[in-house]
């Protein structure tokens, strides 16, 4: 009596081989969804951190914002609002001893100043890096721009992610013009840090609606400009 043979027919084969295939599509886009939060949740906790120093810091400058913009001054938002919270401000970090063509090594201890999703391709021009910038709004009003002026400190953008690391000044025109540079590192959005010092993600719709809640504009986030 012949015995019987038992296996996996070509099309029983053909139908496991498709959900094996299946399956690790969506597996490697759940890591790859997983990697992605990670990366924001540390460019997040980059800016939050700036974010609650902040406000310790317009309590002890009657309000004003750190607007300066030089790498060398003090005053600062990354030399400062780092060095108050105990951090090496970008005064310090100073970049490595490299081959002359190699500008990809990246400066020792710059991790709070980079986010996790932004290449890093630092140029011989660049004697700093980072990810984030001041609203230039901010530095061009100086001393006049306060917090006690801003009617809704919670949509004015302090910094905000940006595509040119060594600018340190940052508006909506940069991001537009550099918009395939950026390319909206996180989900199509962007990690920003407010007046009030809260931090979000902002999606490019979002910022250039007319009308928008966020505010850029020093005087049209006022209602009646202080002199002072």
């Amino acid at each position: 009596m012949k015995k019987s043979v038992s296996g996996f027919s070509l099309v029983e084969l053909i139908v496991v081989v498709a959900i094996l295939i299946l399956l690790s599509g969506i597996v490697s886009v759940g890591v790859s969804r997983l990697r992605a939060n990670g990366k924001r949740t540390q460019c997040m906790n980059n800016l939050r951190a700036y974010g609650t120093e902040l406000v310790s810091y317009l309590d002890d400058f009657q309000g004003r914002f750190p607007t300066a913009t030089d790498r060398a001054n003090a005053r600062a938002w990354f030399n400062i609002l780092p060095e108050r919270l105990k951090r090496p401000p970008m005064v310090d970090l100073v970049p490595p001893q490299q081959e002359p063509t190699d500008f990809s090594v990246r400066i020792p201890n710059d991790d709070d100043f980079i986010c996790p999703s932004m290449t890093y391709e630092r140029t011989p021009q660049q004697i700093y890096y980072c990810s984030y910038a001041i609203n230039s709004d901010l530095v061009s009003m100086g001393k006049k721009a306060r917090i006690q002026n801003i009617t809704d400190p919670a949509f004015f953008i302090f910094l905000c992610e940006t595509p040119t690391p060594d600018k340190p000044m940052m508006d909506l025109d940069t991001i537009r013009n550099n918009n395939e540079i950026l390319s909206y590192r996180h989900r199509d959005s962007l990690v920003a840090c407010f007046a009030d010092g809260h931090v979000d993600t902002i999606t490019q719709a979002a910022m250039e609606e007319q009308n928008s809640v966020y505010k850029w504009n020093y005087k049209e986030a006022v209602e009646d400009l202080v002199d002072q």
